[in-house]
């Protein structure tokens, strides 16, 4: 416990270092940070897309699967039992 307190009163007491970078720290309204702003919000649609599309493949399958085994069980066979 001791040294979770530590840690944090180390990292409180370095907040100098986390601060922003000199593109960031700029005027608002130049462009070299608003290209920034743009750069950071497209990185962001593009991991959003990604993890959408993980999310609806794995989605995909668990429904094939119940779909399949909604089939098994009103027909009561299984084409897969017969594959050695």
């Amino acid at each position: 416990m001791k040294k979770i307190g530590f840690y944090l009163l180390s990292l409180l007491s370095v907040t100098s270092i986390s601060n922003a970078c000199p593109v960031c720290f700029g005027a608002p309204e130049d462009p070299i940070t608003e290209a920034a702003g743009m750069a950071i919000m497209f990185l962001f649609v593009i991991v959003c897309v990604m993890l959408t599309a993980v999310i609806s493949f794995f989605y995909t399958l668990r429904k094939r699967a119940q779909q399949h085994q909604a089939l098994v069980d009103a027909v009561g066979y299984d084409p897969e039992e017969n594959i050695k």
